[in-house]
């Protein structure tokens, strides 16, 4: 794994945890609502990682056919 990949990872656990807390500490919602929002943000939070991973793979299989064809020359 990258210093780059890492330090994304790094960051958007640091966010997600600050957002979490946020919520808890700052929201006026009922048990039954702010139990919704949370699973609602930890939803957002594993879509948004499935789309960098993604995004991720596609980066490093593009490099991997560069390095190929640098390789077969």
């Amino acid at each position: 794994m990258t210093n780059r990949s890492k330090n994304w990872l790094i960051g958007a656990g640091i966010g997600a945890i600050i957002g979490i807390i946020g919520v808890l500490w700052f929201a006026p919602l009922t048990g039954r609502r702010l139990r919704a929002a949370i699973r609602q943000h930890y939803a957002d939070a594993l879509e948004q990682a499935r789309q960098a991973g993604e995004q991720r793979r596609a980066e490093l299989e593009a490099e991997l056919e560069r390095a190929q064809g640098r390789l077969s020359r």
